[in-house]
């Protein structure tokens, strides 16, 4: 039987840690008799687990296998690392490989015995290892499977091993290589069903291989999981697990005939037996909040989930999660603040930080409400969004970037915020980047929060630009010079709805004013701009097809006019100044200022004015732009942090694709951070029903079925209409 984390040990661990006191609840001379609730208490770890692969736990250690390329082998040799609980010390058990022997990978049963995988250099045999958990070697074994038909020993990728000491190996079309206690081979299992996703000993004599499919309706995914007899090797009755989410989940061999799997926020276990699961624990309880995504083993009991090992990618932590179970009553009461937005942009990024604030918070518990827009690009979201405005239940905070800011800023819907900044003692207005503080006011008042940011610009070379400043009129003759020549690069296409758009970006407040609801797409401007884009036919190579190196190459060429490039870490733009030097101009867009750059922003959060929990809505972006974060989510995030001190660390400090140091000039930083400080968020961006509108009725122009002055009226008729239809609504809800 495998062995568990029992509560007492636990809780031993926990007060070695310095964790506190045995909760309430659990001693025995309690007389509380209220709902006992999971409650999760942290250690951390002093080993970093972001790249280890999880073997085994005990009541004592866990064990782990790391891998560490060796260009002399040519191979990912792995090492096995014993990690005392009690101690917290980082213990190199025994590194397994040598010149002649090539670890491809390491296993362990439930008796913590480790059991070695490797190639043998010059000869097409292998090795199987079997040690015991103090790494004394107990049999080692030649195998040759070249004379079994069908066996693909190259490619074995991994494995498992029972409660009997069997090992069961299976390779990249699936098929099962079954040794016996000694390390004898016994048979090749193929069950013809294509590529596992895992591998589990689910039972006494039975293996279990899970089999991952998208749901036929497609969201979501169908786990199929196969019981074999390992004494026949014929498969039993297959059990098909629906998912919630879309990705590979956790898989874990359960106690007797079961698997342990996550899901949708959820750790269940399954019993092949009764065909039965059953929800051991809510990850997003209250007194818990742990991200599916963070778990690398569980051990369980009779009582449900004891223990949690934790892998957290983002923050860059290792940790066990001890789960406790209290008395409700004890435990302080949490409110719960809402947070809006859509699945196609921030709420799974997001999740790491309402986790993260949702377990240091002693008082909040933050809730991402998802509105979805399969309907259209965000017309279901506006329709679901709407309704809840009316009905009074807007979330406390919302992610912006899918609804008419400007329409729900004039009627005050978005709660002002310079006031939370004055008086707080974690973040004041002098600690954000001006252009970040700047992005975030509509009017007089400041609406919206950026926690992270990218830079959205374009490249040129230098020679190409006649004029000094860079406004639609500059961007009409450019093209008209260029037209025979160059080709314009933007995320990988050339088209003229890719121009327009790029024309507009920062330009659309000449045709459009949605503050009084009114536009003028007719006054001629618009198809003088149509008229340019239209006489620049390029019919090339798709630009789309160069990696970068070539296409700043073919810009120094005057093969490309254009590039776009959005730098979300100093490493991308450290790349870009070591192949253009000099030569070419961060020019980005075409606008009336002159230069224009935009934001590739992360996320946008503003407060509902009408929230009943303004405080702890607070208390969650004072959170997100603290120091800590700031500074944690530079290295995990690929972008760059608002805070200026944050800021100018991540711009000292980075590091290229290599780990070598970037080395950036003291005038590479003043220029990106100028990059930085001209940047601007616009709001049609977030609008973006607009854009959707102009580049529709636009492509029937290109195509030749139009005129462009029979185009701009009927992208005026559609705009105004939409302008009037947005203003009805938000009249009528009071905002």
């Amino acid at each position: 039987m495998r062995k568990k984390i029992c509560i007492g040990i636990a809780l031993v661990l926990l007060l070695l840690c310095g964790c506190g006191e045995i909760p309430e609840a659990l001693r025995d001379d309690t007389d509380i008799s209220g709902e006992l609730v999971p409650v999760a208490q942290f250690t951390n770890l002093a080993v970093d687990l972001s790249e280890a692969e999880m073997l085994r736990t005990d009541s004592s250690a866990f064990y782990f296998v790391t891998r560490d390329w060796k260009p002399e082998y040519q191979v990912m040799e792995a090492s096995l690392y014993r990690m005392d609980l009690s101690g917290g010390k980082k213990i190199l058990q025994g590194v397994y490989g040598d010149e002649n022997l090539s670890v491809r990978f390491l296993l362990a049963d439930s008796e913590c015995n480790i059991y070695l995988w490797a190639g043998l250099s010059g000869k097409d045999s292998y090795l199987l290892r079997k040690y015991d958990a103090e790494n004394t070697l107990l049999w080692e074994t030649d195998v040759d499977l070249s004379q079994i038909a069908g066996a693909r020993p190259d490619f074995i990728l991994g494995g498992i091993a029972d409660g009997e000491g069997r090992i069961c190996l299976y390779d990249d079309l699936g098929k099962i290589y079954l040794f016996d206690e000694e390390g004898n081979f016994r048979k090749l299992i193929n069950l013809e069903k294509g590529t596992l996703s895992g591998l589990l000993a689910t039972g006494d004599n039975i293996m279990t291989a899970c089999y991952l499919a998208r749901n036929d309706s497609g969201r979501g995914m169908v786990l199929e999981c196969v019981p074999v007899d390992l004494d026949t090797g014929k498969p039993e009755e297959e059990s098909l697990i629906t998912l919630a989410g879309n990705a590979m989940p956790f898989l874990q061999s359960g106690s007797g005939n079961s698997m342990i799997y996550i899901d949708n926020g959820i750790i269940w276990e399954w019993n092949f037996n009764s065909g039965e699961k059953s929800a051991l624990l809510y990850l997003d309880d209250t007194y818990v909040s742990i991200e599916g995504t963070e778990v690398i083993a569980v051990n369980t009991s009779e009582q449900g989930v004891e223990g949690l090992l934790l892998r957290d990618t983002w923050f860059g932590c290792s940790e066990y999660a001890a789960i406790l179970y209290e008395d409700k009553k004890l435990l302080p009461e949490k409110k719960t603040i809402t947070l809006g937005t859509t699945p196609d942009l921030s709420a799974e990024s997001m999740q790491q930080f309402v986790t993260r604030f949702n377990r240091q918070s002693k008082e909040w518990k933050v809730e991402i409400v998802e509105y979805f827009s399969y309907l259209g690009r965000y017309g279901n979201f506006l329709d679901e969004f709407t309704k809840d405005i009316l009905d009074g239940n807007a979330p406390d905070l919302i992610d912006v970037r899918s609804v008419p800011v400007e329409l729900l800023a004039d009627k005050g819907f978005f709660e002002d915020l310079s006031p939370y900044f004055k008086k707080s003692a974690v973040v004041n207005k002098k600690d954000i980047l001006d252009s970040i503080w700047d992005a975030g006011i509509y009017g007089k008042e400041l609406c919206f929060v950026i926690p992270w940011f990218g830079l959205d610009s374009y490249l040129i070379k230098k020679d190409n630009l006649k004029n000094k400043d860079w406004d639609i009129e500059e961007f009409m003759r450019l093209l008209d010079e260029q037209r025979e020549s160059s080709v314009f690069f933007y995320r990988g296409s050339h088209t003229e709805r890719a121009l327009l758009e790029y024309a507009l970006y920062a330009n659309m407040e000449l045709f459009c004013n949605p503050e009084s609801g009114t536009c003028d797409f007719t006054d001629g401007t618009f198809a003088e701009l149509l008229e340019a884009i239209n006489r620049r036919q390029d019919h090339g190579t798709r630009v789309g097809e160069y990696k970068d190196t070539e296409t700043w190459e073919r810009l120094l060429a005057d093969e490309i006019l254009l590039c776009q490039n959005t730098v979300r870490s100093v490493e991308s733009y450290y790349r870009v100044q070591q192949a253009l030097g000099q030569e070419c101009r961060w020019v980005g867009y075409p606008s009336q200022e002159g230069q224009y750059h935009g934001f590739s922003q992360f996320m946008i959060l503003g407060m509902n004015s009408g929230s009943g929990q303004k405080e702890g809505a607070w208390d969650f972006l004072e959170y997100l732009l603290s120091e800590d974060v700031q500074n944690w989510s530079q290295s995990s995030m690929s972008v760059f942090p608002v805070r200026e001190d944050a800021f100018d660390n991540y711009i000292s400090e980075a590091y290229d694709e290599k780990g070598e140091r970037s080395s950036l000039t003291e005038e590479e930083k003043r220029a990106l951070r100028k990059l930085a400080e001209n940047a601007h968020l616009h709001p049609y961006r977030i609008f973006d029903p607009l854009y959707d509108i102009v580049l529709e009725e636009s492509d029937e122009y290109f195509a030749g079925r139009r005129t462009a002055s029979e185009t701009a009226e009927i992208i005026q008729n559609r705009v105004q209409l939409y302008l009037d239809e947005i203003m009805y609504v938000t009249v009528q809800t009071g905002h």
